[in-house]
């Protein structure tokens, strides 16, 4: 997900005329790294433009095309646009497939990115449509992007290592909104990805459902029982009917439901589609934000 933020200063730096997304690049064999990506099935000397090296790094979350973006803008030059953006959780701290400190990034600082690249206020016009395009084209569609509707309009970036599986992005519906979903701590990351379908889904489905109209009942006349006849319940062991006896119901028999069947939901799964790992626990953080 750290990638958004290199993304915007690709965005800024473009914009500035400090380089142009027709410049190329040739990939040289000391750039491969594995992970993410499909530059590393290239041959060295594969020209690349910076335009599609741009695409690759949110299409394909490709690692090789990440980093080499790093050495052209800058390491420095990233993490302070962090700072202009405003955001409190970023930061850039080691390459692609290196070791070192981890890269870091927070729901909110994605919702500051995704709608400044929505509202036009991370750049110009012509690289925000451009940004925008590159995440419209990502490619992978086993988060949240399986929990919407096929043919919906979602923007988004995913992120993955070890144990940890993110994803956040736009969904382009009449309520347009942005979720963001952060998980840790997984065995099996298709526990991830289905735990990530399933709450888009429901996600979705609220923000699709018209709200129904309260009834309104302010002049509805109000039932008057005031000469109704009542019920004497002070004796505790029965019921006063209207002439004088009593029905005793101290000694009736409780329902007895001890033989009956019993449903066992020890083995259902969470989802429908997965049955999620015994002794997986999963953190997550969930983050919504409704676009006007």
């Amino acid at each position: 997900m750290i990638k958004l933020l290199i993304l915007c200063e690709m965005i800024e730096q473009v914009d500035r005329g400090n380089i142009s997304l027709d410049y190329n690049y040739t990939y040289k064999i000391e750039d491969k790294v594995g992970g993410a990506g499909i530059i590393q099935f290239m041959e060295p000397g594969t020209i690349i433009s910076y335009d599609n090296l741009a695409l690759y790094m949110i299409k394909h979350s490709d690692n090789i095309a990440t980093n080499v973006l790093i050495d052209i803008l800058g390491k420095d030059n990233i993490n302070q646009k962090s700072k202009e953006l405003g955001l409190k959780s970023t930061q850039l701290n080691r390459k692609m497939m290196t070791k070192g400190t981890e890269n870091f990034i927070s729901s909110e600082d994605i919702e500051v990115i995704l709608k400044g690249i929505l509202y036009k206020t991370v750049g110009s016009s012509e690289m925000c449509d451009k940004a925008m395009y590159y995440l419209l084209e990502n490619t992978d569609y086993d988060g949240i992007a399986r929990g919407l509707p096929n043919g919906t309009q979602f923007a988004h970036k995913t992120g993955s290592l070890v144990g940890i599986r993110h994803d956040g992005g736009i969904v382009f519906i009449d309520n347009k909104y942005i979720i963001t979903v952060l998980t840790k701590d997984f065995i099996n990351e298709d526990d991830a990805n289905y735990l990530m379908g399933n709450i888009s889904s429901i996600v979705y489905e609220i923000m699709t459902t018209e709200p129904q109209p309260e009834t309104d009942t302010s002049d509805a006349p109000e039932s008057d029982t005031s000469d109704g006849p009542k019920i004497d319940t002070s004796d505790e062991a029965g019921v006063d009917t209207s002439d004088g006896s009593k029905i005793d119901t101290s000694d009736a028999p409780e329902s007895d439901t001890s033989d009956g069947p019993k449903i066992d939901t020890s083995d259902v799964p969470i989802t429908g589609k997965s049955n999620y790992s015994k002794y997986s626990m999963i953190s997550i953080i969930l983050f919504l934000s409704l676009l006007i």
